[in-house]
């Protein structure tokens, strides 16, 4: 009895140890603690009533000072929202921004809930709003896998009456799709959708980022697109910030900017993006030291190439001689608000085979 009651309190040591095992995430940062004074209670596919932000914001030309949020990964600003499968954000009438839209179920035992504050955060400084999908489950009240996400809206009013940032970060993305949307064990099916629209479909007003509705494109469990891996204008893994100014959004959906040297003191740099909203184009900086100024080499503007469903590739050939140099890469939306990338590294030296290529 003794023996056998040993080997089943080992048993249950592993199975703890396991399960404290599998809801640690090695990447986990991006969240940002607080926001969760308020919480909408257990549920499947609810949402709140009106609530608060605590400040207003231009959203494509309409003023808002309050939303909806909704269990399944989405907050709304026309109503309140209870569809349960994700459709596209390109084509859709609804004025919405979508860090994870996907059938959430928070009823299982083990799960979170849905918790949000306003008009008491702060993000730098700046009032904030936040919304927290902390360690949710999945349709139908399934918790073997969950998913922490958070949405943050950052008033910007500093700038102009309005302007505001608004961030996607996430910990832990274990789950894509519930069971009513054709998936199984929280994969596969109409997966989840990422992104924002003000609800006309007008170029310019909605993006939806790669990945959406592409089943394990988001998981953790895919290390290159992954979205605790990835970033957008941060430099913190799992976090996405949107800057909105005078009422519009610009992304540039930068995959990859390399710079590769050869042996006749020239450097080929080319860049490619995955979307491109509201930009007008690009700027290349080039200095010799990576903390030094840095000086722009193109003579005008590289026109841009891409959309708001369709990215594109682009190339640069710069001839600064032999040694090592240091690249930026700049976009410019329609607005004029800019935005550095980089730098690169690339050392060229005497012979082709000396030659280095660096990427960001």
């Amino acid at each position: 009895m003794f023996y056998r009651g040993m080997i089943m309190f080992m048993m249950f040591l592993m199975v703890c140890t396991l399960g404290v095992t599998y809801g640690v995430n090695a990447h986990a940062g991006a969240i940002r603690s607080g926001f969760n004074s308020n919480s909408l209670p257990s549920n499947d596919d609810s949402s709140t009533s009106l609530v608060s932000i605590g400040f207003f914001v231009n959203f494509f030309g309409s003023n808002y000072t309050d939303l909806y949020i909704n269990n399944n990964g989405n907050v709304t600003f026309d109503s309140a929202q209870s569809t349960y499968t994700p459709y596209g954000l390109v084509s859709t009438s609804r004025v919405i921004i979508a860090p994870f839209f996907a059938d959430v179920d928070t009823r299982g035992s083990g799960s979170g809930v849905v918790t949000y504050s306003y008009g008491a955060g702060s993000v730098d400084g700046r009032n904030a709003f936040g919304v927290n999908w902390i360690d949710v489950g999945y349709y139908s009240a399934h918790v073997d896998k969950l998913n922490s996400f958070q949405l943050i809206l950052i008033d910007r009013s500093d700038i102009a009456p309005g302007d505001f940032d608004f961030e996607f970060n996430y910990d832990k993305v274990q789950w894509e799709t519930g069971d009513a949307s054709s998936g199984s064990g929280g994969l596969g099916g109409n997966s989840a959708r990422v992104g924002y629209s003000n609800g006309t479909g007008d170029p310019g007003t909605y993006y939806e980022r790669s990945g959406s509705g592409v089943p394990g494109s988001f998981l953790d469990s895919n290390s290159s697109t992954g979205l605790i891996y990835n970033s957008l204008n941060s430099s913190v893994s799992g976090r996405y910030l949107f800057q909105v100014r005078n009422g519009e959004v610009t992304v540039v959906d930068l995959v990859s900017f390399t710079a590769e040297g050869d042996s006749n003191g020239n450097v080929a740099l080319n860049w490619e993006t995955a979307a491109e909203v509201n930009n007008a184009g690009f700027n290349i900086y080039r200095s010799k030291h990576k903390d030094s100024a840095y000086t722009k080499i193109n003579d005008e503007l590289i026109d841009n190439k891409g959309s708001e469903t369709e990215g594109a590739r682009y190339s640069f050939e710069d001839a600064p001689g032999r040694g090592s140099f240091y690249y930026k890469l700049e976009d410019v939306d329609t607005n004029g608000t800019k935005t550095m990338h980089g730098p690169v590294k690339v050392r060229v030296r005497n012979g082709g085979s000396e030659a280095r290529k660096s990427r960001v």
